[in-house]
């Protein structure tokens, strides 16, 4: 059996690029949004995205700015009228909405 090999001393601070210093909100995965044509409640479940991409000039990573509203791509069908979709106008399709 072969001992376990631990980072240098000087290669700790390479082990890891993120280090999560900042606070992130990510997207829920499931979303209950009105159908975009009988306008009655469906679920919808959303894509992922991506939060950092790889910087080049430094070789770390940068956390990106993600839009707020706009088109939200995943996947979702409706009981009521069969309609399937790939993406929703957020946060106008929403089921809950607040005004503010």
């Amino acid at each position: 059996m072969e001992p376990i090999s631990y980072a240098h001393r000087g290669q700790h601070r390479f082990r890891n690029p993120l280090e999560y210093r900042y606070r992130l909100y990510p997207l829920p995965a499931h979303a209950d949004i009105r159908c975009p044509t009988c306008r009655t409640r469906c679920r919808f479940a959303i894509a992922p995205r991506e939060s950092f991409a790889k910087n080049g000039q430094s070789g770390g990573y940068i956390l990106l700015a993600l839009p707020v509203e706009g088109p939200l791509p995943g996947k979702g069908a409706c009981a009521n009228c069969g309609k399937s979709f790939a993406a929703v106008n957020w946060p106008a399709d929403a089921y809950f909405s607040v005004s503010v």
